[in-house]
């Protein structure tokens, strides 16, 4: 019994230590993503717009991979629930390509929200460009931790 409960102890701990190294390797993923976008801009005097301004990875990809990133992220867990996510600014906050967000989904419930006051939804709000953890309110994500780096 003390084997099975020690056994127990053992598997929740190294469980957690292993989500909580996911976690911390999409929030570097997304830095890198980050300065990828820093010298996009450089370069191109803007950030990238896509279709609808939100939300396409894939799209992002042809823009900064191989040109700005020589390996493209992608998700530590491969799971669908845990996804990366651009956005970009609408025309109505300032012309389009001046602000963008990119988000990682944790795994750990728990971490510290550090920006409670980033807005998920829409493109046109300066607090949706905003870096930190939140708490997601849309959709299938609603009620998951994301971590967001923001430019300007």
């Amino acid at each position: 019994a003390i084997v099975g409960i020690l056994a127990t102890v053992v598997t929740v701990s190294s469980s957690s230590a292993r989500s909580q190294a996911r976690d911390s390797q999409r929030k570097a993923e997304i830095q890198n993503v980050a300065a990828a976008l820093e010298v996009y801009r450089a370069t191109n005097k803007r950030y990238p717009d896509i279709p609808n301004r939100t939300g396409s990875w894939a799209i992002l990809k042809t823009n900064l991979y191989p040109d700005y990133l020589s390996q493209w992220p992608e998700d530590p867990r491969g799971d669908a629930n845990y996804v990366y996510e651009y956005i970009s600014n609408d025309a109505t906050l300032a012309p389009i390509g001046s602000y963008y967000a990119v988000d990682a989904t944790l795994e750990n419930v728990d971490e510290r929200i550090t920006a409670p006051q980033i807005v998920e939804g829409g493109n046109a709000q300066s607090n949706v460009f905003i870096s930190g953890t939140f708490r997601s309110a849309l959709g299938a994500s609603s009620g998951k931790v994301k971590y967001r780096v923001a430019g300007r």
